[in-house]
């Protein structure tokens, strides 16, 4: 953020939840976390790591993999998502 003339002050994010209730107002799953379901696996700049959208004690409502780029600095440099599954709705 940059401060001086005519810089405006930050404003609030969304409250916690919000952005899962405008992705799933439907069902309600507001309770669904993301999990790292393995090791991040790394060479050189490149990485990968699988994961699951769930919730607590439910099954995974999705599955996938992410690959990313690491920039010199060290910083992740770009992510790329994968859904190896998506539950149906019942």
């Amino acid at each position: 953020m940059v401060r001086g003339a005519g810089a405006s002050s930050p404003k609030p994010g969304p409250r916690p939840g919000a952005i899962a209730t405008r992705c799933w107002p439907a069902t309600g799953r507001t309770a669904h976390r993301f999990h790292r379901t393995g090791p991040v696996d790394a060479h050189h700049q490149a990485l990968r790591f699988t994961w699951e959208l769930r919730a607590e004690g439910e099954p995974p409502f999705v599955i996938g993999i992410d690959i990313g780029e690491v920039a010199a600095d060290g910083r992740l440099q770009s992510i790329t998502g994968f859904f190896d599954h998506v539950a149906q709705p019942a």
